[in-house]
């Protein structure tokens, strides 16, 4: 009788051993599959972050090469305007002013500058370009 009550014994806590050993089986099972969602989500999060960070670096770049391009059509527009303003000095300083008209070298000049800038692409209006000004002659 104490075999069979020992062997009663060795099957419950047998059993019950099993028993242990399914559920901790079963519930890391489920905390796994919980945390390969949140894995999966956190995964498309840091995508999305990297895809906006790539395009917000790709749109910066984009403008400093603009600003950067714009800033040296100025440089070259000032050194071209301040090689003009001296050859109309130069021109001028020859001709009494006050008596005649503007001369036709810095006439040219001028309207020539003028029909560069507004060919260029700065024209506020790109569905239609504005007019080049014809030269007028000048007489003395």
């Amino acid at each position: 009788m104490v075999i069979n009550y020992f062997r009663i014994v060795i099957t419950i806590l047998f059993a019950l051993i099993i028993g242990v050993l399914l559920w901790a089986a079963f519930h890391y099972y489920g905390k796994t599959i919980t945390q390969q969602s949140e894995i999966s989500v956190a995964t498309q999060a840091k995508e999305q972050a990297e895809f906006i960070t790539k395009t917000q670096a790709l749109s910066v770049n984009i403008f400093n090469t603009i600003a950067g391009a714009t800033l040296d059509e100025q440089k070259t527009n000032v050194a071209s305007s301040q090689a003009r303003q001296v050859i109309i000095k130069t021109i001028l300083q020859t001709e009494p002013c006050a008596v005649v008209v503007v001369p036709a070298a810095a006439n040219d000049q001028l309207l020539s500058h003028y029909n560069t800038i507004r060919s260029g692409a700065g024209n506020a209006d790109t569905s239609q370009p504005s007019p080049v000004v014809s030269a007028i002659s000048t007489t003395k």
